[in-house]
């Protein structure tokens, strides 16, 4: 990898750098989780100036002292009370102008119902008024021998008018609305008084964990690729129908902020810093090597083994002269800086499994601190391909350990990158094609976590093709040979 020290300096390097790795991740978490306190130390200073960012408490608290003026009904001449009697739907205010994902949007809306239904129970009150002080009349006109019949109709008058007063001062009835985002129907809806004076409506949207819920499909299916620096813009509309489209939207835009930046840029600093953690323990130990033996374990195994053979056969003159080169190799072995190094090759199926485990924890991390989600994340795709990594590293393994009744060649690494894409005899055509399919589906599915925020469903064929890549790779490790002395 390019990154050879002193064993015990790598050791201490990479401990200290995978420290400060996750202290900032945990520092991370610990902001996202308390948020609500960052926001209001950093944003409630600048309401003055139209960026405010309102926590679900803070909208609640908020919204009605903001938007007093806007809840205001229109002077009966104007435009606005035209249209809000006959039940024209329009938002007349919105706050605040940045919310977050778990926060509340707050919507002054006028028009949910027309004026002429209540008008309609306030005619009716009139019309039985009416009729009960004709039939007070008509009973206290009537002869004696009428009173009865007329005192019957009297009753019922005023029996009906009682009715119809309840009916004008019943609670208004209630009118779902639906809030729209940038034109599409969100899975937020308020139950709205059907009147047609202003009123305030309280959106709160809340985050779903599970990845699998209608929800969280449809926020990250209007996230997804439309985030700058952490932020979204979204027209707000409403309807009162089961519509796709809204009747009204709001020209005027809110920002939706997703993620902090700087949370993000602590995020992925903590990232460099853990996987330059590893890449340097890595180097200097054996975790991506092919076998798990330093130089010198290398040589005194090479050394156990020609003395044994040589002392079972003490005529053999060629094992004594091979006991007394491998008892040389170990002193010069032992007296040299780099007895301790790892004395194995790269491994390519070690490295594939290490890149998808860091690249599958990485985008878990990144979806769960902006959208909170943690359930269901993980896809049927990225599980077999995972297998996939897996078995080919467990079957190159297998393939490349060693008869431990023979000695041990002795690999000498060319490099990282030599080593992935060479055996013994040099660059090999599978080798590469295997990094480079690789390659190719990391990038998609890092690019699909970054802005997306998904793990990409890869298809069935993909999936085949990379299980043939691996396939045909072990396949060809079988004939390789191991790289020169």
């Amino acid at each position: 990898m390019g990154i050879n020290l002193q064993n015990d300096t790598a050791r201490k390097t990479a401990g200290i750098l995978a420290f400060f790795g996750l202290i900032l991740l945990a520092s991370c978490v610990l902001i996202v989780a308390f948020e609500t306190h960052f926001d209001r130390w950093l944003y409630e200073s600048k309401s003055a100036a139209g960026v405010v960012v309102s926590s679900a408490k803070d909208a609640r608290d908020d919204c009605g002292p903001k938007l007093e003026q806007d809840l205001k009904q229109p002077d009966g001449a104007s435009e606005q009370a035209t249209a809000d009697k006959e039940g024209k739907l329009r938002i007349i205010a919105v706050w605040p102008p940045t919310v977050r994902l778990d926060g509340h949007i707050c919507v002054v809306a006028a028009g949910i119902a027309s004026q002429a239904s209540l008008d309609k129970l306030k005619a009716a009150v009139d019309v039985k008024d009416k009729e009960v002080v004709a039939a007070q009349t008509a009973f206290d006109n009537a002869p004696a021998d009428k009173k009865a019949d007329f005192e019957k109709k009297l009753a019922s008058a005023k029996l009906a008018l009682a009715e119809a007063k309840a009916a004008r001062d019943q609670p208004a009835s209630v009118e779902g609305v639906a809030l729209f985002l940038n034109g599409s129907r969100s899975p937020l809806a308020l139950g709205a008084l059907a009147t047609p004076a202003p009123q305030l409506l309280s959106y709160k949207f809340g985050q779903n964990p599970d990845a699998s819920s209608e929800d969280a499909k449809f926020w990250r299916k209007l996230l997804g690729g439309k985030t700058d620096q952490g932020v979204a813009s979204f027209r707000i509309g409403l309807s009162r129908s089961q519509g796709s489209t809204p009747e009204i939207e709001r020209k005027e835009a809110i920002k939706f902020r997703v993620f902090w930046p700087p949370v993000v840029g602590l995020g992925a600093l903590s990232v460099v810093l853990l996987a330059l953690a590893f890449a340097i323990f890595a180097a200097n130990s054996s975790i991506l090597r092919d076998h798990a033996l330093s130089n010198i374990e290398t040589a005194e195994y090479n050394d156990r083994i020609a003395r044994a053979a040589a002392a079972a056969d003490p005529a053999n003159q060629a094992l004594a002269d091979k006991s007394a080169q491998t008892a040389q190799v170990l002193l010069a072995c032992k007296n040299a800086s780099t007895k301790d190094d790892p004395g194995g090759c790269y491994s390519l199926g070690r490295t594939q499994m290490a890149l998808w485990l860091w690249l599958s924890i990485a985008g878990f991390i990144f979806v769960w601190l902006t959208l909170g989600i943690y359930r269901n994340v993980i896809t049927e795709a990225i599980l077999v391909l995972l297998g996939i990594n897996s078995v080919t590293g467990l079957a190159a393994v297998i393939l490349d350990k060693d008869d431990p009744k023979k000695p041990m060649e002795k690999e000498t690494t060319k490099g990282f990158w030599a080593d992935l894409m060479s055996d013994g005899e040099g660059p090999k055509l599978h080798r590469i094609q295997m990094i480079g399919w690789t390659g190719i589906l990391a990038i998609i599915f890092a690019w699909n976590v970054v802005a997306n925020f998904i793990f990409v469903e890869f298809d069935a064929y993909l999936l085949m093709l990379m299980g043939i890549v691996n396939s045909a790779y072990l396949g060809f490790k079988t004939q390789e040979k191991v790289p020169a002395k």
